[in-house]
């Protein structure tokens, strides 16, 4: 998977995960106990599978090393300075920001 798509996939399953439990939050009384209980399961299941997404596929391709802080706005590989599409080395000036603005 690339870094790209699963950084984004991480990111939808954080606020799906984040839905789900505040559905459960706002569902109250002994009528809904089974459906909060659900929804927190769901909601748990779905933080472990982005952690795990995150884990395994948020690395850079060229140098191995994973990339956690701001994983949806990197551009540049903050440990080997290279692009994360193409490949290329960024040059000095560009070498200081690895963030899209």
């Amino acid at each position: 998977m690339k870094f790209y798509t699963a950084s984004n996939l991480a990111k939808t399953l954080i606020i799906v995960s984040v839905v789900f439990c505040v559905l459960g939050l706002v569902l109250t009384g002994e009528a809904y106990l089974a459906l909060r209980a659900w929804l927190t399961l769901i909601a748990v299941l779905l933080l472990i599978a982005a952690l795990v997404i995150v884990l395994v596929f948020c690395k850079c391709p060229y140098c191995g090393k994973r990339i956690f802080r701001g994983a949806n706005k990197v551009v540049y590989c903050p440990n080997c300075r290279r692009n994360l599409e193409t490949g290329k080395k960024a040059s000095k000036k560009k070498a200081r920001t690895t963030m899209r603005k």
